[in-house]
């Protein structure tokens, strides 16, 4: 129930969602900056990737093979496998990851719009679609949204602890699964285990305070969570022994590797360079010493020691004859050694060759024999004295660098590597690569490149916009941090929010001085790269500390709570289920004749759009007119999904089925509220989702237009019964959102006007009733006609199509109303029989006597709803009796038409099957099994209309225009487009070329 004056919370989801399709749209215009001679970082991913595809685990063994953890390479080829393009895999992560934090907090933060607020301000990191840096493939796509999941389900099992094993079993796996990845990303985990410790150790110590049963709940969940992480981390373990003779994850974690490292690093054997860890000079020494290590001497004396001393040279500051590799470095070098003397032919092999070398120079060190510092192993860096202090002072300016979002640009890198490597990219990340050498097709490139500048350049403008408010937000949010953490005290429990922000600040300051230490010692690393789970850890502070803080101000001074504007009358529970269940079920003819329906191609009105979007661009041709038709949203939708898709005719398909799912959940969910029972939904919603008749509405990209209309309608009507009625006067909050349904409908589709008509008409009807109201229900029924009225007028005043010129042809338009009004969709339903005949008679006769009898057995609410749909059923006749009464009576009942009188008319019928089902069959369960029987053999029914209709539809639109588009280049003036005579085939190919249509 909502308060008046409050935002409701389906508002802000979908704001979100809105946000989301937004940012993923945008970002399809970034392509891959791709450093094909990278083999330690992007190359090495691609390659264990390709292996992985091919069905070899991660290849030959080589030093590179277990050197970096297989998770990315791993999330690399199920993007793969299942036909995602990478960075598109990644921003769904990322966004599902800031969803599942937003989530986890929800018992917390009870604002929708404290929710969204969070999760807009994750959302739109700029950091997440920078190219400057992590435009590259890095493990740092996968890495960020994995700690993000972490502290997600770390905070959910928090905020749930009162609540049973089973319950929290979901949050226990995500948990498990999510560390087990992470653990299997990257090998420098270090920066996460404050936060970790924090809430794993706020949830143990707040479940022990409330008892031992809860204690036991809170461990039993910890077992499971132990359990889910270690079976990925045991997978992968299994596989390299079984291919590599290794029980283990990567060698940089291998005890054998971090034990030699640590024996050549303790050695203290002639002068100390800077940023040298291993220097030449000890290198001499412990070959005197190890025979294993004196195997590597032609190696690190030769070409592979110049090289790394070469690449290490300018932060060394020694020249590389001199041989001293940089700390950093160093390890690499070593690999590279021990795998060119041919002692690593497998990972056991390379690990007996460290363990040997680890184990004889250690053994001198403990004789004497070399002169050495304590023992060690691993590859953290001693501090040398007055290296403390640039520690600190480098960790401070890499605040700075990180909170102002320094250096960010989406705008296109240049590609290195040759043709080869970078086709190899272009093949496993499924993404766009520029060539090398920047060359641009003179069709294809040229259109591509521009559309992708156009969305890069807006997000580098949002990007670098972005950068100044958040760094204040962040500074800001210090402020109530540390506030709220004086205030809180000495308290037993703390606060969620500030315990979450203290969480991501740990996280954050824990990377920056473990940067700062590696950038002291070893090597570089100011980069966004280095930083990039800083980023969204930064944002999660400020956003936790600012809910937090409010929050906290608002229970401060928290006036009485506004009473509800009105009671909802209770739904019952399948009232989510089963329009849930009947959008699944509108998918069924698209999954089980899939392969029928990708057959379908671009076909007349889709190429035309795509002729005028290759001609004017996206933002020109968004706002101009479509013959009679002034349509921007649905434009700009399809427009977008042309050029994100990369042309593909079958994810636009999706697209329309998806759409049309979501409407047929929605009519259920509409009917529901409005009071119908389930035998009559179910009903409704299988003779909407399944009839044959939406074949075309559904098999044809342009249609979904009306499509998109409809789902406009529906979330109006539903919003309006479910929100906007319980108002005894406006509220911005209740109303507004019937003014954007009514405008979106409206910019979709023509016939979408009526949707401004159809929720005025809702505002309106009450006043049948009470006069009193008649004020604000007549300015809000205003607002909602102004949207409709105003495209309306730009069709009329456009001079194109039938509205301009009615003159001496209302007579056929209102006979092509009537007979569109009354045989639909029964025409479709029933078999199309002849016009004019009997059976045609009939069927108006019979939807006459449905419509009656429904209003007639319908309750109060539900009548309601059913004047609203007919009204709704009258305007989309005489708007197609105007716009389509020169194309003759027998396209008013084409299917092409069939989908709205559908949703209009089938609720009537609901009504009479539901007062049927509960007066014949009265028993609970057997009135359910026959319900249930009857919908199966109703949806059978339905279901076998596709497969004889399907075949000779693709072939019209599918078969033959691609052998159309395939033929031989012709000059002759005759080959046209099907249905689209003013088009040549040989442009019809060069959109082809143009778009990657297929």
């Amino acid at each position: 129930m909502t308060a008046r004056g409050t935002t409701p919370a389906r508002a802000w989801f979908w704001a979100a969602v809105t946000l989301t399709l937004l940012k993923l749209w945008l970002t399809r215009g970034l392509d891959v900056y791709a450093l094909g001679g990278a083999s330690h970082d992007d190359a090495l991913f691609v390659q264990l990737a390709q292996h992985l595809v091919r069905g070899e685990w991660l290849g030959p063994y080589d030093q590179f093979t277990l050197a970096k953890g297989p998770a990315y390479s791993l999330f690399i080829a199920a993007a793969f496998g299942v036909g995602l393009p990478l960075f598109l895999a990644q921003q769904l992560l990322y966004a599902g990851a800031c969803a599942a934090l937003v989530r986890a907090v929800r018992p917390a933060l009870a604002s929708a719009a404290g929710r969204f607020g969070l999760y807009a301000l994750l959302l739109v990191n700029p950091m997440s679609y920078d190219t400057s840096s992590l435009g590259r493939i890095l493990r740092q796509h996968l890495q960020v949204p994995l700690v993000l999941l972490v502290l997600a389900a770390l905070m959910a099992l928090l905020l749930r602890r009162a609540r049973p094993l089973r319950q929290n079993l979901g949050w226990c796996l995500l948990l498990g699964l999510a560390w087990g990845g992470f653990y299997l990303t990257r090998e420098d985990d270090a920066f996460l285990l404050p936060s970790l410790a924090l809430l794993g150790g706020a949830w143990l110590w707040l479940a022990w305070r409330e008892g031992a049963a809860r204690l036991a709940s809170a461990l039993s969940c910890a077992g499971v969570v132990l359990a889910a992480a270690g079976l990925p981390i045991l997978a992968v373990s299994v596989q390299n022994y079984r291919h590599y003779g290794w029980f283990g994850t990567v060698e940089f974690r291998a005890a054998a590797f971090q034990d030699a490292y640590g024996a050549l690093a303790r050695l203290r054997v002639g002068p100390e360079h800077p940023h040298v860890f291993v220097s030449r000079e000890a290198c001499e020494a412990a070959y005197a010493a190890s025979p294993a290590f004196a195997a590597l001497r032609p190696q690190l004396e030769g070409a592979i020691g110049l090289g790394w001393a070469e690449s290490s040279s300018a932060w060394t500051g020694l020249p590389p004859a001199d041989r001293q590799i940089g700390g950093g470095w160093f390890m690499w070098a070593l690999r590279d050694a021990v795998a060119a003397s041919g002692h690593a032919p497998s990972a056991r092999s390379a690990l007996a060759c460290y363990r040997r070398m680890a184990d004889e120079i250690n053994a001198a060190c403990a004789s004497g024999r070399l002169p050495a510092g304590p023992r060690r192993s691993g590859f953290r860096p001693d501090l040398q004295p007055g290296q403390l202090g640039q520690v600190l002072r480098k960790a401070w300016e890499f605040a700075g660098f990180t909170t102002r979002f320094s250096q960010f640009s989406s705008l296109p890198a240049r590609n290195e590597g040759t043709e080869a490597q970078l086709q190899l990219f272009r093949d496993l990340t499924r993404e766009r690569i520029a060539p090398a050498e920047g060359a641009i097709d003179p069709f294809l490139g040229l259109n591509d490149y521009l559309h992708n500048l156009r969305a890069a350049t807006f997000l580098n403008a949002a990007g670098r916009w972005l950068a100044a408010p958040l760094f204040w937000l962040i500074l800001l949010a210090h402020g109530f941090w540390f506030w709220r953490g004086l205030s809180c005290l000495g308290r037993r429990e703390p606060a969620p929010g500030l315990l979450l922000a203290t969480a991501a600040w740990l996280g954050a300051v824990a990377t920056l001085f473990i940067q700062a230490l590696v950038e002291v010692t070893s090597f570089p690393v100011q980069a966004i790269s280095s930083f990039a789970v800083a980023y969204p850890l930064w944002l999660l502070f400020a956003g936790a500390a600012t809910w937090d803080f409010i929050g906290s101000r608002r229970a401060a001074g928290a006036a009485a709570p506004v009473p509800p504007a009105a009671p909802l009358a209770a739904l019952p529970r399948h009232a989510w289920l089963l329009p849930l269940a009947g959008g699944a079920v509108a998918l069924l003819p698209l999954v089980l004749w899939h392969a029928e329906f990708r057959k379908l191609f671009w076909f007349a009105d889709d190429l035309f759009l795509a002729d005028q979007l290759a001609q004017m661009g996206l933002g020109r041709w968004t706002c101009s007119m479509f013959a009679e038709n002034f349509v921007p949203v649905f434009k700009l939708l399809w427009g977008g999904a042309l050029l994100g898709l990369g042309g593909s005719y079958a994810a636009m398909l999706w697209l329309l089925w998806l759409t049309h799912a979501l409407n047929t959940a929605l009519l259920g969910r509409l009917l529901f509220r409005a009071g119908l029972t389930w035998p009559g939904v179910a009903f409704a919603l299988v003779c909407f989702a399944l009839p044959v008749a939406n074949l075309e509405t559904l098999g044809w990209s342009v249609q979904w237009s009306a499509i998109l209309a409809l789902t406009f309608l529906l979330l109006g009507l539903l919003w309006h019964e479910t929100h906007a009625a319980r108002y005894a006067g406006w509220s911005s909050p209740a109303h507004a959102p019937l003014v954007l349904c009514a405008a979106a409908s409206a910019l979709c589709f023509s016939r979408g006007v009526l949707t401004g008509g159809v929720l005025a008409a809702a505002l309106l009807l009450p006043l049948l009733i009470r006069r009193a109201e008649a004020g604000w229900r007549l300015r809000a029924a205003a607002w909602c006609l102004a949207p409709a009225v105003l495209v309306a007028l730009i069709i009329a005043l456009s001079g194109e199509g039938n509205p301009s010129h009615m003159a001496g042809h209302w007579g056929a338009a209102l006979r092509f109303a009537l007979t569109f009004l009354l045989l639909n969709p029964g025409y479709q339903l029933l078999g199309e029989p002849a016009l004019g005949s009997a059976a045609t008679l009939a069927l108006g006769g019979l939807k006459l006597a449905v419509l009656a009898a429904g209003f007639r057995l319908a309750p109060g609410r539900m009548r309601r709803l059913l004047v609203l749909l007919f009204l709704f059923d009258i305007g989309n006749a005489l708007i197609l009796g105007i716009g389509r009464h020169h194309t003759g009576l027998s396209a008013a009942v084409g299917s092409r038409y069939c989908y709205g009188s559908l949703a209009a008319t089938l609720p009537f019928a609901a009504v009479l099957v539901s007062w049927s089902a509960e007066r014949l069959l009265r028993a609970g369960r057997p009135r359910l099994l026959a319900m249930a029987a009857a919908l199966l053999l109703l949806t059978g029914a339905l279901l076998r209309g596709w497969p004889q209709q399907l075949p000779a539809f693709t072939d019209w639109r599918g078969t033959g225009i691609r052998q159309l588009l395939q033929a031989p280049y012709t000059t002759d003036p005759a080959a046209t487009v099907p249905a689209l005579d003013f088009m040549h085939v040989e442009r019809a190919k060069a959109l082809q070329r143009a778009f990657h249509l297929h």
